[in-house]
């Protein structure tokens, strides 16, 4: 099998419990594109600021039991199993039907779902409508602005990037620290925007875990007209 172009998602499964009952729909806060291999042997593939290095074999415990004309049947199936190297108490499960392939992640941590992005695509939260107002508000500020919070963006600027264009902002957070999750941040999803006539003097995300999220600490000067 060749490499196949899967979406990674985390899966928090108390909030997306929460989402789907009172909504009756799961939405999705993280998703990062990914070329994973699904096929025994080593493989490794980068994700949310970090690299996955895994190590796979044929799970071919599930399928032993079943009796020969079933296993015939799942000639076209390939089970995989296995587990981060280096991370003890870890663990991978991948199936692999065809072109798709579906499975889990645990690093010990966080679960990391692999699936297809046609599967999810209508559950990811997209901030498109919040951002078209956020927009028309600093359009028509006849001061310098700044705008900061969480924008629960998948991959950090680049998706706000044409509201930032639009809108005439830069990140303060010129090197793209991560500030999610808290405990060992590898997601971009906090940002503090400036705009002209603003000089950002310092940066910094420091390592205080009382929230989910790290808070960020930006200093700055307004520059004279």
């Amino acid at each position: 099998m060749g490499a196949a172009r899967k979406f990674l998602w985390v899966a928090l499964m108390l909030g997306a419990s929460c989402a789907f009952a009172q909504q009756k729909q799961m939405h999705i806060q993280f998703a990062e594109p990914v070329k994973l291999k699904a096929n025994a042997g080593h493989s490794q593939f980068d994700a949310y600021g970090r690299r996955f290095s895994v190590d796979l074999q044929r799970n071919e415990r599930l399928v032993q039991g079943l009796p020969v004309a079933v296993r015939s049947q799942l000639n076209h199936v390939q089970l995989l199993r296995g587990e981060l190297e280096g991370v003890r108490g870890s663990w991978v499960r991948l199936t692999q039907v065809g072109a798709n392939l579906e499975g889990a992640i645990w690093d010990g941590q966080d679960v990391y779902v692999v699936t297809t992005l046609a599967r999810i695509s209508k559950n990811l939260t997209t901030p498109i409508d919040e951002l078209r107002a956020l927009h028309d508000l600093i359009s028509s500020a006849t001061k310098p602005v700044i705008v900061a919070g969480d924008f629960n963006t998948f991959w950090g600027t680049h998706e706000i990037y044409l509201f930032m264009r639009a809108s005439g902002l830069r990140s303060a957070n010129s090197h793209g620290l991560p500030s999610y999750p808290a405990r060992s941040p590898r997601v971009e999803l906090d940002f503090i925007l400036v705009s002209r006539g603003i000089e950002v003097t310092d940066f910094r995300i420091p390592e205080i875990r009382h929230s989910d999220h790290r808070p960020l600490i930006c200093d700055f000067e307004i520059r004279k007209q």
